[in-house]
């Protein structure tokens, strides 16, 4: 994984995601992936560590500190390229809308460019149009609900543009 982090994650692009239903013993599973000539996806890095005690959910046991540790630990593990003498340094990050992965990433690589997952960004549009247009609740007048459907439609059509 090593060799595969230098071919294709530094000075490149990475993609970093978090898994928390591995199995029932608590633990967390970061994921950091690069991608191939073919658009494939290669792993780079299993970043796996238990909730701490104390944790009612798995999925609450991490934050910033914790990632930025892990991806640290990563980086200096990688260390320096063999003949270039390089410090380990992805470009660019793709990651979900997770603060504190976005977080960690911009305090281990300080000039990194994070960027958000289109599935991701187009979720939360989706939420956010169910959650205020889902129901009808009651009559409308026929001037709001022609408006209200036009809305609706505008934004279904940026969502799937989206992706």
């Amino acid at each position: 994984m090593d060799e595969a982090a230098w071919q294709y994650g530094h000075k490149n692009q990475i993609i970093l995601g978090g898994t928390f239903g591995v199995c029932s013993s608590r633990v967390l599973v970061f994921i950091a992936m690069g991608q191939n000539k073919e658009n494939k996806g290669i792993v780079l890095a299993f970043l796996i560590f238990s909730a701490p005690t104390g944790n009612q959910a798995t999925h609450a046991g991490y934050n910033m500190d914790i990632l930025t540790e892990l991806l640290g630990s990563w980086a200096a593990h990688i260390g320096k390229h063999p003949v270039t003498k390089e410090t380990f340094t992805p470009y660019v990050a793709i990651t979900d809308t997770d603060l504190k992965e976005r977080a960690a990433l911009a305090k281990t690589w300080r000039l990194i460019i994070l960027l958000l997952c289109c599935f991701h960004v187009r979720q939360c549009w989706t939420n956010k149009r169910k959650s205020l247009f889902g129901k009808r609740v009651g009559k409308k007048d026929e001037a709001e609900s022609g408006w209200k459907d036009h809305v609706i439609n505008r934004l279904r059509e940026l969502e799937s543009k989206c992706i």
